[in-house]
């Protein structure tokens, strides 16, 4: 579980919440290695109530409120890897300005 993704900002009340994207990414990587499989919470919840087989080494992972950076930096390093991942969306926290928000992968593909 976690919560944001990216840059701890010590002015930040909550910073103490977010993961250094590439502590996150070494985690990830660990996962891979260690042959792990990201499934969602439908997978586990099919598997705990009607028994449907998940893959050996299955973990959920998750991300609380729906901050930016979950887009920013999690979903990016998530495709990387060949991970999925869930995000529980607090509506309050979402921006209503209609704009394109940009991401790891866009700059590594020079689309900004």
């Amino acid at each position: 579980m976690y919560h944001t993704i990216g840059y701890p900002n010590k002015k930040w009340s909550g910073g103490n919440l977010t993961c250094p994207y590439q502590v996150f990414e070494s985690q990830l990587q660990w996962l891979k290695n260690k042959n792990f499989h990201t499934i969602s919470l439908q997978q586990l919840y099919d598997y705990m109530n009607e028994g449907i087989p998940i893959p050996d080494n299955s973990v959920v992972l998750t991300f609380d409120d729906g901050y930016l950076d979950n887009w920013v930096f999690a979903y990016p390093l998530l495709k990387k890897y060949g991970f999925i991942g869930t995000i529980y969306v607090t509506p309050e926290f979402v921006d209503p300005r209609d704009l394109c928000r940009e991401n790891l992968q866009d700059v590594g593909e020079k689309k900004i």
